[in-house]
């Protein structure tokens, strides 16, 4: 994640920005966080959108392990084979068809190296102690129904970990919030920002 992070970072300098507002979705939540543990001074304020403190620090050794074995064997099969079984615990109940078909075609175009580490990635980072220490504007955005990284499980104990954070709970909505209620969460996002430069 470190790398990432780093990669991340010389973007950033490539396009002169030297200080910026860092939003991450679910891995890119990780990111966000590793990013700041990395180079705090180019992180103007955080906002987390149904995210994880990695898998290591927001679950159980044996969620991490099962879910890190499960992501191994699917990057062996066939997009076709295993994209289908993640549909019910990305989207709510209620998420249209058309959403989870276009959700379907987007995680299709999939490379199994780039996912094996990104998976792992995942499982490794442990961000429960950066948490208290971070000192940006920080907003949790969350989908009430995100059963990935479920709001009483993930999201509050982040919230409250760090310090002034505020948590947002997006109604009809799961892991992928920003899809299926793009404009609450943009909505949630454009509140943040303003509160920031009043």
């Amino acid at each position: 994640m470190a790398d990432f992070a780093r990669c991340l970072a010389g973007f950033l300098d490539a396009i002169s920005i030297e200080q910026a507002h860092v939003l991450g979705q679910s891995w890119g939540g990780v990111l966000a966080q590793e990013f700041y543990r990395l180079f705090p001074e180019c992180v103007e304020s955080l906002i987390l959108v149904d995210t994880y403190a990695g898998w290591t620090g927001s679950f159980g050794v044996e969620i991490v392990l099962a879910r890190l074995e499960s992501c191994l064997q699917q990057s062996r099969l066939s997009a076709e084979e295993w994209i289908p079984d993640w549909m019910p615990d990305l989207f709510a109940d209620d998420a249209p068809p058309a959403l989870r078909d276009e959700m379907i075609g987007i995680m299709s175009d999939f490379h199994a190296g780039g996912f094996r580490t990104m998976t792992r990635a995942l499982a490794e980072v442990e961000k429960r102690d950066l948490l208290p220490n971070i000192r940006v504007p920080t907003l949790l955005i969350w989908g009430k129904s995100d059963q990935r990284s479920p709001v009483h499980v993930v999201a509050q104990p982040i919230a409250a970990a760090i310090p002034g954070a505020n948590l947002t709970v997006i109604p009809g909505a799961g892991h992928m919030s920003v899809l299926e209620q793009p404009a609450l969460v943009n909505a949630a996002v454009r509140s943040f920002l303003q509160e920031l430069h009043d």
